[in-house]
């Protein structure tokens, strides 16, 4: 699961450890000087947070799919997008002066 890999924890880590690793990415990584990060660091606590929350995302997955939409969202907005060729009205206005 891609939320251990944020983390920087084993699968078999339990609350405990899963916690304090959060509290040390959250120093490391504060909202205000870096909020992608801080962000996805917190999804993934929340869904290892606790046994509950592992158990659903293990068995939903919708946590981790919602990370790689995020993820092709970043990647779609870093591309950087081409002139548009004009549309048709543009190219009738043109034609009629």
């Amino acid at each position: 699961m891609i939320y251990h890999h944020i983390l920087g924890v084993e699968k078999t880590a339990g609350d405990r450890e899963v916690r304090e690793r959060y509290l040390a990415l959250v120093r490391e990584f504060p909202p205000d000087r870096h909020p992608e990060a801080f962000q996805r660091i917190t999804r993934a606590y929340e869904a290892l947070k606790d046994r509950r929350s592992r158990v659903k995302a293990r068995l939903t997955g919708v946590n981790d799919f919602t990370f790689w939409i995020d993820a092709l969202d970043a990647l779609v907005d870093s591309i950087p997008t081409a002139p548009q060729a004009p549309g048709l009205d543009r190219i009738i206005e043109a034609d009629n002066k």
